[in-house]
């Protein structure tokens, strides 16, 4: 209708405008380029009326102008359409990419709502049903505002009898007190109270009394918990009963200390001056056999001697010592001198490795490392020469020191019993020794917060590892 419009019209009037009518309409149509495809047609359409109409003269440079401006109008309009298409597409995407993200709003706060009622629920019960009695206090008249189900079913109250009531209904007259001036006092919060309760049916319990203020415009209250603590006193009393008794026994054997190296020790002498007279004033009067009792009686009576002073040594670790430096290598080779003949005899091999210095008894860590050694060189194998090697390392938080030999070794299942006082794996006529050396070992360890541990295989050897922590390491 508008190319016949066109086509009729004078070519003075530029009737192709009423193309942009056309364009549009392009609008409601669904095709993605129905716009263009229209500014296309109708340009087209344009360019034919204006070619079977047109004339010579002004009339066809008028017509050229009035095609020109129509054409202009079809594809501004076309641009405009255009545009417009495109804003109402982000427009569209827009509303969808906003529902969506109303829709994944809306189920995270479904969700977070649900988790909220959980741990609602969740802390509702812990503050409910937990093992700790819970109340609040109003900070004006101290009156029971709130408390939970543990403290009511303990006191045997119920809740409505409680709320609202002073302090004074659950407790009696001093603890209430103690209670009111805990929490009037704005440096008490982080001190704990230590209370003996009693509920109406007359138990007892031992509780320990926290609080917390809760102090602002809208709210002000304590909110106050009970512990029961009755089993931790209870712990605390049998500790002290077994460190008493622990004291009263380190004090008898002390005492028993005191009696060897005097009392046991006198008589001890005294058979043994009256064994030597006997045997310088009456020794040709005695045959072979009264000669050789005699002399059994005095090595009986100096092994007796020496382990009445072994005992005496062993009680004696840790008592009145003095926590010093300690340089272990010179403390090993002093050692090594002091055996420096026996080594020669058995052609023994000593490698020692660079060791640290270290916080201890001097004495005692001596003796350790003494007793160590000396068995390195006593329990040797008889098919090779002995071998000690004596070295240091660091482990975490411990460091270790190893003293390993390639002597007889131990049997796995005695390797805890070695350390055992008077524990003895070899008969006299073996091996010289009281039985006593390893548990001073042991027990010297322990004295430095440490602990001594065997490595062995029979017939191959033995590692001695002195473990401590590794504070005590000097730097």
């Amino acid at each position: 209708m508008i190319y016949l419009l066109d086509y009729k019209a004078p070519n003075t009037v530029a009737t192709g405008v009423a193309y942009a009518i056309v364009i549009f309409y392009s609008w409601l149509l669904p095709w993605k380029h129905s716009t263009i495809v229209f500014g296309v047609f109708c340009s087209f359409l344009l360019i034919i009326s204006y070619q079977t109409g047109a004339q010579g003269g002004v009339e066809r440079n008028t017509a050229i102008l009035n095609v020109v401006f129509s054409i202009i109008a079809i594809w501004s309009c076309a641009l405009v359409v255009l545009i417009g298409r495109k804003s109402l597409d982000s427009i569209e995407k827009a509303k969808v990419n906003l529902a969506k993200q109303v829709e994944i709003r809306t189920r995270d706060l479904k969700y977070s709502e649900q988790r909220l009622k959980e741990s609602e629920q969740i802390y509702r019960n812990l503050y409910e049903h937990g093992n700790e009695m819970f109340f609040s206090l109003d900070a004006k008249n101290y009156s029971v505002i709130k408390c939970n189900e543990t403290l009511t079913n303990w006191f045997g109250i119920e809740k409505d009898q409680i709320l609202g009531q002073p302090i004074s209904i659950l407790f009696d007259q001093k603890n209430a007190d103690l209670i009111i001036n805990n929490i009037s006092n704005p440096e008490s919060s982080s001190i704990e109270l230590q209370l003996h309760i009693k509920n109406h049916q007359g138990e007892a319990r031992d509780v320990a009394f926290h609080f917390n203020s809760i102090l602002t415009e809208l709210d002000s209250y304590y909110m106050c918990s009970l512990t029961d603590i009755s089993q931790q006193i209870e712990d605390a009393r049998k500790i002290q009963l077994q460190n008493e008794l622990l004291v009263n026994k380190n004090a008898e054997l002390e005492q028993f200390a005191y009696v060897a190296s005097h009392d046991l020790q006198e008589p001890l002498r005294t058979a043994s001056s009256f064994i030597g007279l006997v045997l310088e004033k009456y020794s040709d009067g005695l045959d072979e056999n009264g000669k050789a009792f005699l002399h059994r009686i005095v090595g009986a009576n100096k092994r007796m001697k020496n382990l009445i002073q072994s005992i005496l040594d062993y009680s004696r670790i840790g008592k009145n010592t003095q926590i010093t430096e300690i340089d272990l290598n010179k403390i090993i080779n002093e050692i090594l001198m002091d055996f420096h003949s026996v080594i020669s005899e058995s052609d023994a091999e000593v490698n020692v490795h660079q060791l640290p210095k270290i916080k201890g008894s001097y004495n005692e860590i001596r003796i350790l490392f003494q007793n160590l050694i000396s068995n390195a060189l006593k329990f040797k194998s008889d098919n090779r020469p002995v071998k000690i090697e004596i070295s240091s390392e660091i482990q975490d938080r411990n460091f270790f020191i190893h003293v390993k030999d390639n002597g007889i070794g131990v049997e796995p299942q005695f390797k805890k019993r070695i350390f055992l006082i008077f524990q003895r794996l070899h008969t006299r006529d073996e091996y010289e020794g009281t039985g006593i050396g390893l548990a001073q070992v042991n027990k010297i360890a322990q004295f430095h917060e440490g602990s001594v541990k065997l490595e062995t295989a029979l017939g191959k050897g033995s590692t001695f590892s002195l473990q401590l922590p590794i504070s005590r390491l000097v730097n």
